[in-house]
């Protein structure tokens, strides 16, 4: 589809839009109302703040994937184009959906998760995955003889 540049203004360009990258070096409503228009239409956003500055109001969240579209990602001038590029690709990864039932016990700390690690659940338990796969001596001998 190409890429366009949303303004300030809400437009139809916001509803035919893949993703949306923002830079957050000011407060502004309507940005926070194209954030909300992207998660209700399920499609990415990645929302970048200088480092060292303050992300806005409307920004839900501090750091990392808060909610299952959003990623916050602090930056320098000089690293946009590494960000922009892992973003992108990262976008491109074979998604697929897994489902599974838990105790109680197991639901009220993924629960707890979002509000005291600043990370989405699902983020969470990849990472959890993640690790115990670079850990899994096993795992590793398989990849290698694939």
């Amino acid at each position: 589809m190409g890429h366009q540049v949303i303004t300030n203004e809400p437009s139809s360009a916001t509803e035919q839009a893949d993703l949306l990258i923002i830079e957050t070096n000011k407060d502004s409503i309507t940005l926070g109302y194209q954030i909300g228009v992207f998660i209700n239409n399920r499609k990415p956003v990645l929302i970048l703040h200088l480092k060292g500055t303050q992300l806005g109001d409307f920004v839900p969240g501090q750091t990392g994937n808060i909610y299952q579209y959003i990623t916050i990602q602090s930056y320098a001038p000089e690293q946009i184009k590494t960000i922009l590029q892992n973003y992108l690709e990262e976008l491109k990864i074979d998604k697929r959906r897994f489902n599974f039932f838990i105790t109680s016990d197991l639901a009220e700390y993924l629960n707890w998760v979002p509000f005291a690690k600043k990370k989405a659940r699902s983020e969470f338990m990849r990472q959890l995955i993640r690790d115990q796969m670079k850990k899994d001596d096993e795992y590793q001998t398989y990849k290698k003889g694939k």
